[in-house]
């Protein structure tokens, strides 16, 4: 290349960063005639997303100029690696702190199940966005506060599918079925369009309230949505082998079970066992 500059050096030293090859993207680095903070800010990323949180603390450290970016990228490399004590030391450091700051750090409190200090800091935030809202609600759904997170929830300034989702996913996990159904019904009046998420949590609470015409209903529906299309990873498909087998439904199950076996899991063999158990203790019965 006759002609290079520090956007040429800085998309060579991402492509060695991304392909996984940080040896020679630190080589590539060290020779870079020119750097910017874009270029260490993406070798810091580079060994934290590898692990190598020292390098990347390292790296951060001798940086000759740092921005936002960099600062958030050290906070979120330093959760990742599960260090949140020093993580919450480079955040109150951090100047000019962005959304983006702080909705790293909540998180990271959200995700290691600390939510009275992700409540705190939440509480401190002057400008709050739709994700900060909604790793809240999961977060407080995933520790049992289902009150809590609804409370979180109704207070919520704007609602987009993700928060709908989180919500009914957290009423389905921790057993209240009845108002995952009429969180749906909500969501739908609203505009709100269901993804793949919502229909595995919607599966999962009408396998709960044993309504077998209701969880007809929502396979129809998901027919009708083309559901197929944003099932990439089998897991509605399984939510609704667990549903069928709930039901007692083994012919559905079955089609449903047999129609991707290589997606089928532990859990989808269980589902069936116990659907066939349970179906022939009811024949037994009779």
């Amino acid at each position: 290349m006759p002609h290079r500059n520090i956007v040429t050096h800085n998309a060579m030293l991402s492509g060695y960063l991304q392909s996984g090859m940080l040896d020679e993207a630190r080589r590539f680095f060290d020779n870079m005639p020119e750097r910017n903070v874009v270029s260490w800010t993406a070798l810091l990323c580079g060994y934290a997303d590898a692990g190598r949180i020292e390098d990347a603390r390292k790296v951060f450290d001798v940086m000759p100029e740092k921005n936002v970016v960099s600062w958030n990228s050290m906070v979120a490399g330093l959760i990742k690696n599960g260090d949140l004590e020093e993580a919450r030391m480079v955040f109150e450091q951090t100047p000019g702190k962005n959304v983006v700051s702080w909705n790293a750090m909540i998180a990271g409190y959200v995700e290691n199940g600390r939510m009275d200090e992700a409540r705190a800091l939440f509480d401190k935030m002057r400008c709050r966005n739709v994700i900060t809202w909604t790793s809240m609600i999961s977060g407080y759904c995933r520790v049992g506060n289902v009150e809590g997170a609804y409370c979180l929830f109704k207070t919520m300034p704007e609602k987009n599918i993700v928060s709908w989702t989180a919500m009914i996913g957290g009423f389905t996990w921790n057993g209240f079925y009845k108002e995952a159904l009429l969180l749906f019904l909500q969501m739908t009046l609203s505009g709100a369009k269901p993804n793949g998420e919502t229909f595995i949590s919607l599966a999962y609470a009408c396998a709960g309230l044993g309504f077998p015409c209701l969880g007809r209903q929502l396979h129809a529906q998901l027919i009708v949505n083309g559901w197929k299309l944003d099932d990439y990873d089998g897991r509605l498909r399984r939510s609704l082998v667990r549903m069928y087998s709930a039901f007692g439904l083994m012919d559905s199950a079955r089609n449903m079970f047999e129609g991707d076996m290589k997606n089928c899991d532990d859990q989808s063999f269980n589902s069936m066992i116990n659907g066939y158990v349970q179906a022939e203790a009811e024949v037994e019965r009779e």
